[in-house]
């Protein structure tokens, strides 16, 4: 690099870097404790995934640690800016994604499949998963970006945006609606790398993502991701480690708190085995309940849902005995019946699956409280992503000159379910009288929906968003 090139890397920063380049103190130090917010379906979830760098000889560009593009969210809390109503932009960018459901389905059973089949328990975010596959698409070229695009079903790069916004205002969701979501993503670049700021803002605009730069492997940046997964989560479920060669790190944190719309009743929980796909019995806590709900059948599986406090669902899929899950996830008919029923992804979930009806239903739950770890990259590389993990020079040109690929894709999750949720203000159940078992009509077929033996589930937004799926086989966290 000559002088003039250094000379303009310095200098070329905006005046709101300049403001925000303060000092980090008190550097924070891992704590053994963790809190977790009790809720009715919580989930907290931090990604890590690391891009890591050929460097022939050390450039310093920059140093210290500094905010380079910055996330401004929700959409919805922009609209004044631009003289449009909320409505209206958020309307506007459902249209686009709904041109392309039929790529988003296809790519929500897709991941499923490759994603949840084995013989533990397995937890993933579609959601989260395209969007850091978008983020991947921005940040390359060629064909590797075509193999992305390819994967997430979408034609070009401005289409793939367009979708992207959208699903991540789905996922959006403010307290005071009735439970809370938010889906954090970061950039943190390392000093002695150089950047094209175009890249970070359309990452900032598109998909929500802040973007920093620091030296990697110290103590000071470390704390400063540290910092941001906490503010994002309450607390981060890990804090990953940024080492000294790394080139950038992605870091995503996607939270997710909900009370169920009627709560179990705690005096209704029961000892129960659950018949773990490995043929063991194990003893845990069933939550139960009888209401009014809807139900639904299909060639090897049946599902039930049970609603949650802003609008968002849990659907439970059971495969009939005999069937197992990865059996099931491959099913035509399951594949069918998942894409009926997140509708056209805007609100639609439940309507137009072909065996639907109203039942009596007697629903058993099992408490579970878990954490899972997934690592994507294989999976990846199956379903046609390889050059995104292939050195080769340009690839990677978007955003930095140089020679780069990414060396791992890994999340880890928690989930905890209980018989009502609290919230963190008071901590108390929502409602839980309601949840006593009450007179229901004589005339409604009564189904008995316990989840005793290895199961599907997946939570979906209000606006009809896969947020989380998982399969539960061993129940090893209850």
């Amino acid at each position: 690099m000559n002088r003039e090139e250094l000379f303009n890397a310095i200098t070329n920063l905006r005046d709101e870097q300049i403001e925000e380049a303060q000092p980090r103190l008190g550097l924070r130090t891992r704590r053994a404790r963790r809190f977790w917010i009790p809720a009715a379906a919580a989930l907290v979830l931090t990604v890590a995934l690391v891009v890591q760098a050929v460097h022939s000889v050390p450039r310093p560009l920059y140093t210290g640690n500094l905010q380079l593009a910055a996330a401004s969210y929700p959409l919805r809390a922009r609209a004044g800016e631009v003289g449009e109503t909320a409505e209206g932009l958020y309307e506007g960018r459902k249209e686009a994604a709904e041109e392309a459901y039929g790529q988003l389905a296809s790519f929500w059973n897709q991941s499923a499949a490759q994603f949840l089949e084995g013989s533990q328990d397995r937890l993933m975010s579609p959601v989260n998963l395209y969007l850091y596959l978008g983020m991947a698409a921005e940040m390359t070229q060629g064909s590797c970006r075509n193999q992305l695009l390819d994967l997430v079903g979408c034609g070009t790069i401005e289409e793939l945006r367009e979708s992207a916004g959208w699903l991540w205002e789905s996922c959006y969701q403010q307290e005071e609606t009735g439970g809370r979501m938010l889906l954090a993503n970061s950039i943190w670049l390392d000093n002695d790398t150089g950047f094209h700021q175009e890249t970070l803002d359309l990452l900032a605009e598109h998909y929500y993502a802040d973007s920093f730069r620091g030296e990697m492997g110290s103590e000071s940046y470390s704390a400063m991701l540290w910092d941001w997964l906490d503010e994002k989560n309450g607390e981060a479920l890990v804090h990953p480690e940024m080492e000294e060669n790394d080139t950038l790190t992605l870091a995503s944190a996607l939270t997710f708190q909900a009370d169920w719309e009627r709560p179990f009743a705690p005096e209704e929980t029961t000892q129960g085995i659950f018949y773990t796909q490995a043929g063991e019995e194990k003893h845990c806590d069933f939550m139960n309940q009888r209401s009014i709900g809807s139900y639904y059948t299909g060639q090897g599986f049946d599902a039930a849902e049970k609603p949650l406090t802003g609008g968002s669902t849990v659907l439970f899929v059971r495969p009939e005995e005999g069937t197992g899950l990865d059996q099931l996830l491959a099913s035509q008919d399951y594949r069918a019946f998942l894409e009926s029923y997140l509708g056209q992804g805007a609100g639609a979930s439940g309507t137009g699956w072909k065996n639907t009806s109203q039942a009596c239903l007697r629903l058993s739950v099992p408490k579970w409280d878990g954490e899972e770890s997934m690592d994507y990259m294989e999976g990846l590389r199956e379903l046609g992503a390889t050059e995104m993990f292939e050195r080769a020079k340009g690839r990677f040109q978007p955003l930095t000159e140089e020679t780069v690929a990414f060396r791992s894709l890994a999340e880890t999750y928690h989930v905890r379910m209980d018989e009502w949720g609290c919230n963190a203000q008071a901590g108390q159940g929502n409602g839980v009288g309601a949840s006593r078992e009450s007179a229901l009509p004589e005339n409604l077929r009564e189904v008995d929906f316990t989840l005793n033996r290895p199961f599907l589930f997946v939570v979906v937004s209000s606006k009809g968003t896969p947020v989380y799926m998982g399969g539960i086989r061993q129940m090893d966290a209850s």
